[in-house]
């Protein structure tokens, strides 16, 4: 027996390292000096990576907080996929002999995971949030609505506003500018559920390998350094709090960038230009096509400042001018190609974006930084005891805009400072790290202090409210820190000096957790000052004297542990699709497809109509119907209300009201219409359904139908007599 053993573990250990020699061949071939080392440890990430986002996709696993529908809307009896007794009958033998399985299988394992998941809350692990409104009330229901149109993925949904809405809001659309979006390719080749797994899981795979390869350019191949940078960057707190919006793909895309930028301006070969170019076009043009300049342009000047001094430190005139014409042609191609499509693509997009300029919410921003408190700049330090969307400073508004990073730039700064007056004359200058704490100044500048309002015009920062600076601010800082302890020597060369200056460190942090504790109301305790003090001390000694392994496992702890339930582990649209209301509504819509509906009570019952691809004309807005308003509002007294992105919520007029109808704006993207669902008014807009969060009283008979005899999920659906369907 123990010979059988030993035999097992050789024979493993030789496929492995025959499986390691295979990686390390094919490696060789595509590797290239001053460039990615594709080693067996890259390529066997690759090859992991690939599986794990193949068997994810398969099982309909995803990221989104859609569970937390079942809080608002549910049934009193579960919706379940039955499996046939033939295919329970084949799922016990495949347990039985796992080596039986075959590829036909795998929609019977498939029908196995979902029948459990699919009647309960669609929760493998985590908690599914409510500050995540924006992605489970209005991005999925949104993308939902796009998937079940006739036909599928339109240019205009008036669901989910005026003009071409869905080419400005992140969502699939039939539209050749697709073709350069692959985080929406799942949706037009494999079906609405995996499609949408396919969609998250592109966030997280794109973020860590694209990051990931980012590192390994700038850590000089450094394997493990790189994979702990972006682990960090990954789990940091502010990137987990708005996981759900495309910040993961703008980080994917803006790393890949970088990569081909390196390989156009640095390979020796033809085709390793080509597919940087090629790589180039589509990673720019997703990443302006995500239309949010407030994360956009920090990262963008990011990357201007890191590719510089990248190219100061590794370009070589004698080797840039190998294969001249064919670089240039290659720049000049994607150049060319992008400016294309983003001008055939503003084309389609533009009267839609004036649309969205002339709202009064959000309409026109001018912003001339300087309003970022010192306190709040650092706050990232105390991002560990921010453990829930309930836990947060009062004065930050909610948990995601009270989200940081640690920002470690400073200390890198000073070891920088240090080795610079201790170094040797013939010692070189890190020009890369120089420029990366060069981009780090230029923002902090910006954020800490206001300028002239030209100055923020010509560089566009005027777009970039100081908050939203800390992305760029906080990717910075940790492609700074990776890069300083990837290098060799630390900074005090003689260890004493340590006893100086990690005592003014923590003495800096004493002061700054005083400031955080007086901006914040005292929501710090004392106890946290000095563990964060202490933390960071300890930090600062491991960067300085480059501990690179204890660094790593301590701030990846430090980051990791209050962050990896942020998000939760979902698993198929059951939560929206397996309600009874929405079996209805997708019938209803069948039938009678070109139908308008109205949700009356509580205001995100509309979007969740839109899921089932219905057109509903209050909820979320994107843009607004101002034709379709002002019919409500023939005297345009209310436009300033209604002319914004908003949540439309509908209510019953008020029997003593005098006003037929009446808009009350309750915040900046909130407005409430007060109107009798009788209204003839209703009718003019093409309405046909209602639908009703409480069951309405009798008078509603008087111009209504019911369309069943009870409640779907504990919503009443009505139709407006004598309407036949909607041709």
């Amino acid at each position: 027996m123990a010979g059988q053993i030993t035999s097992i573990k050789y024979n493993g250990m030789a496929y492995l390292a025959s499986i390691k020699r295979g990686f390390d061949k094919t490696g060789e071939q595509i590797t290239e000096d001053k460039l990615i080392k594709f080693d067996h440890r890259v390529l066997g990430l690759l090859f992991i990576s690939f599986l794990l986002f193949v068997f994810l996709v398969i099982f309909k696993i995803h990221g989104s907080s859609i569970p937390y529908w079942n809080k608002i809307i549910s049934d009193n009896a579960t919706q379940s996929e039955d499996i046939s007794p033939e295919a329970k009958s084949r799922l016990y033998s495949i347990l039985k002999d796992p080596t039986s399985i075959r590829s036909g299988d795998i929609p019977v394992i498939t029908s196995a995971i979902s029948s459990k998941f699919y009647s309960k809350p669609g929760l493998i692990f985590g908690t599914p949030r409510p500050i995540r409104s924006d992605e489970w009330l209005v991005e999925t229901p949104f993308i939902l609505s796009q998937c079940n149109q006739h036909p599928a993925f339109p240019l205009k949904n008036e669901s989910l506003g005026a003009g071409n809405t869905p080419l400005l809001m992140n969502l699939p659309v039939r539209h050749f500018s697709a073709i350069f979006r692959p985080q929406f390719w799942g949706f037009f080749t494999l079906g609405t559920e995996r499609g949408f797994s396919f969609y998250w899981n592109a966030k997280v795979f794109g973020l860590i390998l694209g990051f990931f390869f980012l590192l390994m350019l700038i850590t000089k191949n450094d394997f493990w350094l790189s994979l702990f940078g972006s682990g960090w960057l990954y789990f940091s707190s502010f990137v987990q709090w708005w996981f759900s919006i495309p910040l993961p793909e703008m980080l994917a895309s803006f790393s890949i960038m970088f990569v081909s930028l390196a390989y156009i301006f640095l390979s020796k070969r033809k085709v390793s230009i080509l597919i940087g170019s090629a790589l180039l076009i589509w990673s720019f043009i997703n990443f302006v096509l995500f239309f949010y300049p407030p994360f956009q342009i920090p990262l963008v000047y990011l990357l201007l400042f890191l590719f510089a001094g990248y190219l100061l430190m590794n370009l070589k005139p004698s080797d840039f001018r190998n294969n001249l014409g064919f670089r240039i042609s290659g720049i000049i191609f994607a150049g060319a190609v992008s400016l294309t499509v983003l001008y055939l693509y503003y084309l389609d997009a533009k009267t839609t974006t004036t649309m969205v300029m002339n709202t009064v919410y959000p309409g026109r921003r001018i912003v001339v930084g300087g309003d970022m408190p010192l306190a709040r700049y650092f706050s990232g330090f105390y991002d560990v005891f921010l453990l829930s969307d309930n836990i947060f400073p009062p004065a930050w508004g909610n948990i995601c805009e009270a989200s940081n990073f640690i920002l470690l730039f400073p200390m890198v700064l000073l070891g920088v400072t240090v080795g610079f007056i201790a170094k040797r004359k013939d010692s070189k200058t890190d020009i890369l790290l120089i420029s990366s704490l060069s981009y780090l100044a230029f923002l902090t500048i910006w954020m800490l202090f206001k300028l002239p309002v030209f100055f923020a015009k010509a560089t566009l920062l005027s777009f970039v409210p100081t908050n939203r600076a800390f992305l760029g601010l906080g990717v910075g800082s940790i492609i700074s820190s990776i890069r300083f302890l990837s290098g060799d020597e630390p900074a005090f060369k003689d260890k004493h000096h340590n006893y100086f200056v990690l005592p003014l460190i923590f003495i800096a942090m004493l002061f700054h957790g005083m400031l955080l504790r007086s901006a914040t109301g005292g929501f710090f305790g004392y106890r946290h000052v000095i563990l964060v003090s202490s933390f960071i001390t300890l930090a600062a000694y491991l960067l300085l004297n480059k501990k690179r392994k204890v660094f790593s496992i301590l701030v990846f702890l430090f980051v990791f542990i209050p962050t990896f339930s942020v998000n939760p582990v979902s698993i198929s649209l059951g939560p929206i699709y397996g309600k009874e209301i929405s079996r209805l509504v997708y019938n209803i819509n069948k039938e009678d497809p070109k139908a308008k509906w109205v949700a009356f009570g509580n205001n995100t019952l509309p979007d969740f109509l839109k899921a089932s691809g219905v057109s509903v004309f209050n909820g979320v807005k994107y843009t607004p119907d101002l034709q379709s308003l002002e019919i409500l509002d023939p005297g345009q007294k209310y436009k300033n209300i209604y002319n914004r992105y908003a949540h439309i919520a509908l209510q019953e007029s008020d029997p003593k009201s005098d006003k037929e109808i009446e808009f009350t704006l309750i915040q900046d993207d909130t407005y409430i219409i007060k109107v009798d669902p009788c209204s003839e008014k209703l009718k003019q807009l093409g309405i046909k359904y209602l639908a009703f969060t409480y069951k309405p009283n009798d008078s509603i008979l008087s111009c209504t139908e019911p369309i069943t005899s009870k409640p779907a999920s504990g919503i009443w659906v009505y139709r407006y007599k004598g309407l036949a369907h909607t041709p």
